[in-house]
């Protein structure tokens, strides 16, 4: 989609930056504590009572709103903002 944001894609070597404001659901929340603490998506799942793939879903938007791409940018960007 041409309207899309277009993001540079990250390295394991590129520094994450953290955005000033992250808008997350209160369940996003909990999922990026829970994905910062180092759980897999089916603990997630267990413990939120979603399917596997909700929470497959909710990472990624996790991932988008944060500007991140990958599970451990997002921990960090947690970590750095305050969020969790």
């Amino acid at each position: 989609d041409a309207l899309r944001e277009v993001r540079p894609e990250t390295s394991a070597e590129t520094p994450v930056e953290a955005p000033d404001r992250v808008a997350l659901t209160p369940r996003e929340q909990q999922c990026l504590r829970l994905l910062a603490e180092g759980w897999s998506n089916r603990e997630i799942a267990v413990e939120m009572h979603y399917s596997t793939g909700s929470i497959k879903n909710l990472v990624r938007r996790i991932m988008d709103k944060t500007g991140v791409s990958d599970r451990t940018q997002a921990a960090v960007v947690a970590v750095k903002t305050g969020l969790i």
